[in-house]
């Protein structure tokens, strides 16, 4: 290929990542037809088959593999070379955004934000998604997934973060608790039946069960669930209790007759960040998203 199409090399990584014909033209939001013409064209220029079928579907060729890095870090270059001076213009756009999200922001920030982003720009397809916290950074690399919002800072020295909230925690019990009485006591915050939620990779301690554990304190946890499902368990008629960021809790106040204690030990506040790839950093697009996200979280 001595003349470097750029539409071919983005088709090529495409193809390489996504390694159906069917999905690449799905990603590329071009014909199956125009996938295949442009493949047909690619193996003609490099002499190679690129991709071939086997019992488990296409699979690329070891010339496929030695190109797939350096073809993605050109595009990569390219994209942030032209990222910080081309405008994006949101009312016209039409790339997907996408989104992974912990669940206190899809209690606190998400309502509002999404309907900010319709708002601004109708024509960008919205997707929430979760992501297992190991595979973050390439989600993040490769564009599945624009923006994270996590409940902690990220360890890989490529990936970006601003604080959005830090608040601090509230005991959530129904009113009237039978196990509090006058006041909530450390002794009888360590009996009360806790609920708490944690994704099922995850393990099942928190930040406040390493707080108590400093202190050599244990609490008792009665519920795992696996999403946040506090409305449907922290209510007049539960006796569950939960430590939660005061701002959840007030989203669940909303909808439900329930208490706020304050604890009766120190804990460390709940804190969501966000994050996104560090190669996005001058990204028109991208840039106007983290705007978007930023000023949405300001206002709650």
């Amino acid at each position: 290929m001595t003349r470097p199409d750029l539409n071919l090399l983005r088709l090529l990584d495409t193809l390489i990542r996504e390694r159906s014909v069917s999905r690449t033209a799905a990603r590329l939001n071009v014909t199956q037809p125009a996938v295949s013409f442009a493949l047909s064209k690619l193996r003609h220029q490099l002499g190679d088959p690129l991709l071939v079928r086997t019992r488990d579907g296409m699979q690329p060729t070891e010339r496929a593999l030695a190109l797939a890095a350096p073809v993605r870090e050109a595009l990569d270059a390219l994209e942030r070379a032209l990222g910080s001076h081309l405008s994006f213009d949101p009312a016209t756009a039409v790339q997907p955004i996408k989104i992974a999200a912990a669940d206190y922001a899809g209690i606190v920030l998400l309502p509002g934000l999404l309907n900010r982003l319709l708002a601004a720009a109708p024509n960008m397809q919205q997707t929430l998604q979760r992501i297992n916290g190991s595979a973050i950074e390439a989600a993040l690399a490769a564009q599945e997934c624009d923006l994270v919002f996590s409940t902690a800072i990220p360890h890989d020295r490529r990936l970006e973060h601003s604080l959005l909230f830090s608040d601090p925690l509230v005991v959530v019990t129904r009113p009237n608790h039978p196990g509090i009485g006058a006041r909530l006591t450390l002794k009888k915050y360590l009996a009360l039946p806790h609920v708490l939620t944690a994704p099922a990779e995850q393990r099942v301690d928190t930040a406040v069960d390493d707080a108590l554990l400093k202190l050599g304190l244990h609490r008792r946890i009665a519920m795992v669930l696996p999403q946040s499902r506090f409305v449907n368990v922290l209510n007049a008629d539960s006796d569950f209790v939960g430590t939660i960021s005061v701002r959840v809790a007030r989203v669940i106040q909303r909808s439900q007759q329930v208490a706020l204690h304050k604890p009766p030990a120190k804990l460390p506040p709940s804190r969501l960040f966000l994050l996104w790839h560090r190669k996005f950093q001058n990204d028109a697009r991208h840039r106007w998203l983290r705007e978007q996200v930023i000023d949405e979280a300001s206002r709650h």
